[in-house]
């Protein structure tokens, strides 16, 4: 199956059109994020976690200009190995690059949290392994190092400040499909 990494929804969108569910599961069998990319994002060579008060300190920071193109566009990841790393039974959220999802904000820790497939449930927990900030599933605020499972369409939110809705292949589809009819935004 391709792998698909931060790209532009709308663009993801546009190239799935035409597409019936069937297709679409068939091409695309794993789970999705959909990131809503916040104001500040890092240069990939940053590597400090900062604390709420001090990424407000921190929002005059220079970005890199291909971050700035990005900003505040919603973009697609498939929740997928990437082979960036050695863990083989998880997938690994963070800043750092190693990650299978990198997330270059500074409020997402190096390493923040991992997914982990619950076959008993057919999908996937999310971990917060002790991230600085946190991490928020519907509402409520996650124990660390305690996995909680994910169902599709939930909100996910990293350090406190970056927005992800996890999907599963139909009800991208679904989502993407509304999305595209006339009169919708």
């Amino acid at each position: 199956m391709p792998q698909i990494h931060n790209v532009r929804l709308g663009r993801f969108a546009e190239e799935v059109r035409g597409m019936n569910p069937e297709d679409f599961a068939l091409r695309f069998g794993n789970p999705f994020s959909v990131v809503e990319r916040p104001e500040t994002y890092l240069d990939s060579n940053e590597y400090t976690t900062l604390s709420p008060d001090e990424q407000e300190a921190d929002r005059t920071t220079e970005l890199g200009s291909q971050v700035e193109i990005l900003k505040g566009v919603p973009f697609v990841c498939s929740i997928e190995k990437s082979g960036r790393n050695s863990f083989k039974n998880m997938i690994t959220i963070g800043r750092s690059q190693n990650n299978d999802i990198v997330i270059p904000h500074l409020a997402v820790s190096k390493l923040h949290g991992v997914m982990r497939p619950d076959k008993e449930k057919g999908g996937y927990t999310f971990t917060d392994v002790g991230s600085t900030n946190g991490t928020s599933i519907g509402g409520m605020k996650l124990v660390p190092n305690q996995p909680t499972f994910l169902r599709s369409k939930e909100v996910v939110i990293i350090g406190g400040a970056v927005r992800t809705t996890y999907f599963s292949p139909k009800d991208l589809f679904e989502h993407l499909s509304s999305a595209a009819k006339p009169g919708r935004k």
